[in-house]
């Protein structure tokens, strides 16, 4: 046996032959708990040993098949003597290479062999650690540690075999991090940086060792890591993101190297691995440019700050903030702007921290409103690309003018600046208005950003623009400034501005900055009280003067000829509009003119100024159209003097003031001398045009004559030889077709008369859209001139068409309709005729059905149908039939009636026998007319033609009765007069009613379109009449 003693092998049944060098420590025990025997191997008993068929193993399978899988039953203090001959006979390779599979199976167990005796304690090789790796020695005690009677070279490579543990696997370096991660959250020390700066060394590979890429994925997010320690310097200006008191984690983490840039808004590291490390670990290298934005602005507050001290404690702003502004500079594309609008981002060395909105690129240094606007610093011109980006503008702008006096506003409030801050809210104000392009395009994008703009009152007070009173008036400042309690802008003068190109420097400001203009808010009223009316014949003729073609042409001229002179077109005069306001001016010789003031819209007391003249604005508003006229009227003080025959001097004074408010003040001052020398012809009118010959006022073509017409003004009436080519069939109007239309005027809705129903030109200005598609619901906006109250809004079926210029043919369905009757079937066309005139029933009051029956009958009258005489006689009939069926509330139907109905009991009689006599009266004078009509449209408004005068009878006989009633009305009250005596007023009245009828009746047999019939002056409405006409009519 191995301890050399001898056994009896007569009833053992498992021998083990072993080798003689196998120590025999615990071999027997071993092999008596199992049963076994092992014999120690004797060569000399070699074939005794095959004889007796002996197991005969060598030393490795015998340790790996038999010894140390069953290892528990050997007493534990042999164990080591067995591991050391393994270390020493069964492991021969080194390190571990080329191991046989039995020396890897022999290897296995022996990891896991408990045989290492620490303090009593038994381990396996794979529970102890290697003290001399820094990892282990930092963050393990010392029972961790392999003791160090193992630690020489040999015992060494043996227990890196059977798994010492030599260095840190991921996973350990996961559960350090954790570990100190758990232990610093509870606070940090010494022995814990040390730890830290230990695990990162490893990560690093400062030691050597490797993991795989998912363990730098894994301890990214852990916050193990000391950061990165700024200087005292940086410390005293603001605190660091991450207080040396914490840990940090790698992931999103910035490489110290930056802390210029970044120390207050990033986490940074206090070293630096290889870039592939620097990947894996997502540490970057330089800081996002959302983090430098936000480390500007914590800074950026500090410098604002401390340049607010008598005494600045940071001294080195430039070297910090260039390394900013060099950051970013690189960075360009990827800055947000809008993140730094609001803080002074912008170091003016040795003076202040500006917002980039209140700096500029390039311009002069004297327009720099220092201490609230600045011009980039020359040391900072390279960053000039930045600054554009983050709000400095290239040039100083209005707006940053205006933010300037916005600023000096809420540094005072509502107290006087010093005289040094008036004298830069003077050079603000100055450069605001400078600042403003003239181009009209540019206006509004340049102040459309300003909402509020300064302005000092008397008092120096900065205040809203739009809250102060620009006096204009000396005189209505005097009177009102304490009464009404103005706050008056100080004055342009007052505060030393002189402007080289600009007039009127608030004309260029939009209507939320303007300033209140007194004159504007000051209205003139003739006090009445003391006044009295002067009859005078001056007056009368010069108010006829101003109504003359002569004195408007030549007015014309003078502007026209201001405007070629000077290459300035005056878009505010327009022909007729101001012929209609010199129409309806009214002239008054007064007595005791005294003006009070209205401020606001309510009379101020206590004031009363006399003055020469006063021009009094009334407005109108026509009932039927709703829009207002303006009408003027000018009173003027009569002298005691008597008067050589030479204009009234107070009355010239307001007739130039009237005539200059006409042309918005645009003639020169050569002009109104001319001016002045026109009316004193108001006695010879006709020697206008001559004395503007003489003072080379060119005489140009484009200036309106009212002797001569262009294809019709809108507002005319439509000759009555006309009304037989316009087109009756009610079809939308094409844009093409918008001008010159005919429009039915509204007559009285009891009016029968065949001839009553008149028409004037218009214009279509558009199509008032509706949600109902139907033909006749479509409505217009319609320009009827000024005279008549400028654009209104008609039904479709009041407006025609007129016919194509032709010389061929009368047939006018076929030639002008939208459809030949020889493409509609007749029951198709029925059936249209039934929808419309259902509709008209339906959906209009009688006028209205009236007009578009009138207009369905002159449309299928089958005088004007020559060609298709009897079809259009049946659909003639038919339309009446449908008419009597509807006014019976009968169902219509299709069935033609074989003849013309009875008209004579239906409310619509008269506008079928109207319809039936204008269809015979259309076709007879159609050819004849037909020339005529070709010639005088061809013409259009290309060429000028002579004035044809365009009487209409129907107005005439209308006007005329409506005069003898209100004669009549008048005889009556007389009559009564002395039962009731205070009826004299209305008499008179009435009278003057029947007057000014008549005169205009007059008018409408001579010319309708010079009837003025807005006019209330008999002595105006007759202007023009000649004696015969008058007579004429006094007699009938």
């Amino acid at each position: 046996m191995q301890q050399g003693s001898f056994v009896s092998l007569d009833k053992v049944v498992d021998i083990v032959v072993s080798s003689s060098e196998m120590p025999p420590e615990g071999l027997n025990e071993w092999a008596y708990s199992q049963g076994k025997v092992v014999v120690k191997e004797n060569i000399l008993l070699k074939d005794l040993y095959n004889f007796l068929e002996l197991p005969h193993k060598n030393d490795l399978d015998l340790y790996v098949r038999n010894i140390l899988p069953n290892m528990t039953h050997m007493p534990r203090q042999f164990w080591l003597a067995h591991v050391v001959y393994v270390k020493d006979h069964m492991l021969l390779t080194q390190l571990g290479r080329h191991f046989s599979k039995m020396q890897k199976r022999l290897i296995e167990l022996v990891k896991n062999l408990p045989f290492i005796d620490i303090e009593g304690r038994f381990y396996c090789a794979h529970e102890l650690y290697d003290r001399s790796h820094p990892v282990f020695a930092t963050m393990l005690s010392e029972e961790q540690f392999l003791p160090a009677h193992f630690m020489d070279a040999i015992w060494k490579d043996f227990m890196e075999i059977i798994g010492l543990n030599i260095r840190p696997t991921g996973a350990m370096m996961l559960d350090y991090a954790r570990q100190i991660a758990r232990n610093g959250a509870m606070g940090v020390n010494e022995d814990l940086f040390a730890a830290s700066d230990v695990i990162v060394s490893c990560l690093f590979g400062d030691f050597d060792d490797t993991f795989e890429r998912d363990v730098f994925s894994s301890i990214k997010g852990i916050k193990f890591v000391v950061p990165y320690t700024i200087s005292s310097e940086m410390e005293n200006i603001f605190q660091a993101y991450c207080s040396k008191q914490f840990f940090i984690c790698f992931e999103g983490s910035c490489s110290g190297t930056s802390a210029d840039i970044c120390w207050t808004s990033a986490s940074l590291t206090k070293r630096d691995p290889d870039e592939k490390l620097m990947n894996f670990l997502e540490i970057t290298q330089e800081p996002k440019v959302d983090s430098v934005i936000k480390h500007c602005q914590n800074i950026c507050s500090v410098f604002e700050d401390d340049f607010k001290r008598e005494q600045t404690q940071h001294q080195n702003k430039v070297f910090y903030m260039e390394s900013i502004y060099r950051f970013l500079e690189l960075n360009l594309r990827q800055i947000n702007a809008r993140l730094l609008e609001s803080n002074p981002v912008i170091l003016i060395p040795k003076e202040a921290m500006a917002k980039a909105s209140n700096v500029f690129v390039s311009a002069p240094e004297r327009v720099e409103l220092r201490p609230y606007l600045y011009k980039v610093p020359h040391q900072f011109q390279r960053y000039i690309e930045l600054f554009k980006i983050l709000g400095a503008s290239p040039e100083p702008t209005c707006l940053q003018y205006a933010t300037v006096l916005r600023m000096i506003k809420d540094q005072f409030v509502n107290e006087e600046p010093p005289a040094n801050i008036l004298d830069v809210v003077s050079k603000a104000i100055q450069y605001f208005f400078e600042s403003i392009p003239t181009k009209t395009g540019e206006v509004q994008k340049h102040l459309e950003n300003i909402t509020h703009l300064y302005l000092p009152n008397q008092k120096r007070m900065l205040m809203k623009s739009c809250e102060l009173t620009v006096s204009d008036n000396d005189l209505y400042r005097q009177e009102l400034e304490e009464r009404c309690h103005l706050n008056i802008f100080l004055g342009f003068t007052e505060l030393n501005i002189r402007f080289n190109h600009l007039i009127d420097p608030f004309e260029l400001l939009p209507k939320a900055l303007k300033p209140r203009l007194l004159t504007n808010d000051v209205e003139e009223v003739i006090s009445t009280e003391n006044m009295i009316e002067v009859y005078s014949a001056e007056a009368e003729h010069v108010q006829r003067f101003l109504c003359s073609d002569q004195f408007f042409e030549g007015l014309c001229r003078l502007i026209k000829h201001d405007e070629v002179q000077h290459g300035v077109y005056n878009q505010n005069f327009d022909d007729e509009l101001q012929y209609n306001i010199l129409l309806n001016i009214g002239i008054k010789e007064v007595s005791g003119l005294k003006i009070v003031l209205r401020y606001q819209g309510h009379i101020v007391e206590g004031v009363e100024i006399e003055n020469e003249y006063n021009l009094q604005q009334t407005s109108r508003v026509d009932l039927e159209s709703g829009n207002a006229s303006v009408y003027y009227c000018l009173y003027y003080q009569t002298e005691n003097s008597e008067n050589t025959g030479n204009m009234n001097s107070a009355l010239r004074a307001g007739l130039m003031f009237f005539i200059e408010m006409c042309t918005h003040k645009h003639l020169p001052r050569e002009s109104l001398l001319l001016l002045q020398q026109i009316l004193d012809l108001n006695r010879e009118p006709d020697k206008i045009s001559r004395f503007l010959d003489r003072k080379h006022i060119r005489n140009l073509d484009n200036i309106s004559r009212r002797n001569v017409v262009v294809f019709p003004f809108p507002g005319t009436y439509v000759e009555e030889r006309f009304y037989r080519f316009m087109v009756q069939q009610i079809t939308p109007f094409r844009e093409h077709e918008y001008k010159y239309v005919a429009l039915e005027i509204e007559n009285d809705e009891n009016d029968d008369d065949a001839n009553a129903t008149r028409f004037i030109y218009a214009h279509i200005e558009k199509l008032i859209q509706s949600d109902n598609s139907s033909t006749l619901n479509l409505r217009y906006l319609v320009n009827i001139g000024y005279s008549r109250g400028g654009t209104i809004v008609v039904p479709i079926f009041r407006l025609f068409k007129f016919i194509p210029l032709t010389t061929v043919t009368s047939q006018e369905v076929v030639e002008y309709h939208s459809e030949p009757i020889s493409s509609i079937p007749f029951d198709t066309n029925c059936q249209r005729i039934m929808d419309e005139l259902q509709e008209a029933f339906e959906n209009f009051n009688i006028q209205d059905r009236r007009r578009i029956i009138r207009r369905m009958l002159l449309r299928w009258h089958p005088d004007r149908n020559p060609d298709h005489e009897e079809y259009s006689k049946r659909v003639f009939f038919f339309i009446q039939n449908c008419i009597l069926r509807l006014e019976r509330g009968e169902q219509l139907n299709l069935q033609p009636e074989p003849q013309m109905p009875d008209m004579r009991g239906s409310r619509y009689w008269n506008v079928c026998v109207d319809a039936t006599n204008t269809g015979h009266v259309h076709t007879r004078g159609y050819q004849e007319n037909l020339q005529e009509f070709n010639r005088f449209n061809r013409r259009g408004p290309h060429r000028l033609s002579k004035y044809s005068p365009v009487p209409s009878l129907g107005e005439y006989r209308r006007w005329i009765g409506q005069a003898k009633l209100d004669f009549q009305t008048g005889q009556s009250h007389l009559n009564s007069a002395e039962n009731h005596p205070d009826t004299y007023n209305w008499i008179c009245y009435n009278c003057h009613q029947a007057c000014e009828k008549a005169l205009k009746a007059a008018w409408f047999k001579k010319d309708a379109n010079k009837c003025r019939l807005r006019e209330h002056s008999l002595v105006r409405i007759a202007e023009g009449l000649d004696g015969e006409i008058v007579q004429k009519h006094q007699c009938n």
